[in-house]
């Protein structure tokens, strides 16, 4: 290679060497990032390990709080799902227990929200204000699925508690008693 052309080809280099030398300085070595990285999540690391290690050493309070602090969500959600699952097999008295929830005053509810907003975050009760029904409505279907239930077998079994003097008459049939006494007059 010729003497220009070295003088050329040095100058390239020390030119792209420099460029390097700045863009390391301005966004940094990325080797350097890994390696910080790495160490925070090695440091991260050794606190949950030595969090839940050796939990013999803990003692039973300190066990009790967190088996406690780790069912919140499992029983909540159990709960809801068995609030459906009650709603399909015994709707009279599903929708007499939502009938009462919703006379429970606002403030009641603000609290309830609130425990509620802490273990789930909160996001889904934005507008929870805007999704109350109306309890008279409520009291009509409720109206309605009892008279439902009482035809529902009710002749067949208001007849037999009748015939069967052995055991005093339920709520259930001495009212149908009352009601068709007064249908009589």
């Amino acid at each position: 290679m010729s003497i220009i052309g070295n003088l050329f080809a040095g100058g390239i280099q020390g030119i792209a060497k420099a460029g390097t030398r700045v863009y390391t300085a301005v966004a940094g070595d990325q080797v350097q990032k890994d390696q910080q990285y790495h160490t925070e999540q090695m440091a991260t690391s050794s606190a949950y390990i030595s969090e839940f290690a050796a939990p013999e050493k803990k003692g039973i309070f300190n066990s009790l709080v967190d088996g406690a602090n780790r069912l919140v969500r499992p029983i909540y959600t159990y709960n809801i799902i068995g609030m459906l699952w009650w709603a399909v097999i015994d709707p009279v008295q599903f929708t007499t227990a939502m009938v009462a929830l919703a006379i429970v005053p606002d403030m009641l509810w603000g609290i309830f929200f609130t425990v509620t907003s802490f273990w789930f975050g909160g996001r889904f009760i934005k507008d929870w204000r805007g999704n109350k029904i109306d309890a008279t409505k409520q009291l009509e279907t409720l109206k309605n699925l009892q008279k439902i239930q009482g035809k529902i077998g009710g002749e067949a079994s208001y007849q037999n508690e009748l015939s069967d003097t052995s055991k005093p008459l339920t709520n259930s049939a001495i009212l149908e008693w009352n009601r068709r006494r007064q249908d009589n007059k």
